[in-house]
């Protein structure tokens, strides 16, 4: 398990090696990532990666909220089209268990109902 003592009684979890050697971890190592969007060619992506790394922690945290925030109408958008006889609770759990899976769905909001897929 993650975070436990390995048997010689150090912690071996990954949080533990973090800055282990010395060295601020840094976000994003654009060096070592390849490319991330197949769409843009290498040096837009290096353009990018740079925009984003200046901007203030709290902005960037404002795009990934966005982003989320967008993914999860998308795919409520999909569900709704997909299923259209189910009511909005229904979508929503069939929602969580996409974002969490289907056993932390289950353990946190309990079995789901029968009545859809």
């Amino acid at each position: 398990m993650v975070g436990d003592s390995g048997t010689d009684g150090t912690d071996d979890s990954p949080a533990s090696r973090v800055g282990s050697s010395g060295a601020q971890p840094t976000a994003v190592n654009s060096a070592h990532m390849g490319i991330l969007a197949r769409d843009s060619d290498e040096s837009a992506e290096r353009a990018q990666i740079a925009i984003l790394k200046a901007l203030p922690t709290w902005k960037r945290l404002e795009l990934l909220d966005d982003a989320c925030t967008t993914t999860r109408t998308v795919v409520m958008a999909g569900l709704r089209s997909r299923f259209p006889e189910l009511s909005d609770a229904a979508r929503h759990r069939m929602l969580m268990d996409l974002l969490v899976g289907e056993e932390t769905a289950e353990r946190i909001w309990g079995p789901r109902a029968q009545s859809g897929p």
